[in-house]
């Protein structure tokens, strides 16, 4: 089923741009980036715990259900820059490691078809 390994690629360097876009978001940046930022995180992480729960990870569904309301763009959550910063970096981190283990279990399925 080659359409599911190009959404599988495409989710993947989805995923490498919203961390790239979270570790971005450390440096000096005009506000209406942050609010771009929200809803790029906000539907990466949405359809990140559509896809954890389609292959069974839903621990992985927990976390990112839990991102995306931390990053929701309709009730936002207000913090301090340097609480932003600690978030920031720990999702991008997050949605990297997520890369390793939300891919493994993508094959898997491909393969058993």
């Amino acid at each position: 089923m080659k359409l599911f390994k190009n959404l599988s690629l495409g989710f993947l360097i989805v995923r490498v741009i919203t961390s790239i876009m979270l570790f971005w978001a450390l440096l000096a940046n005009p506000y209406s980036y942050y609010n771009i930022l929200r809803i790029v995180v906000c539907a990466v992480c949405v359809y990140a715990v559509v896809k954890s729960i389609s292959v069974e990870k839903n621990k992985w569904a927990w976390v990112f259900g839990v991102l995306a309301f931390v990053f929701n763009p309709i009730i936002p959550v207000h913090l301090d820059r340097e609480a932003w910063a600690i978030i920031d970096v720990i999702s991008g981190i997050v949605i990297l490691i997520s890369i390793f283990f939300i891919r493994s279990d993508e094959n898997a399925e491909q393969n058993k078809e």
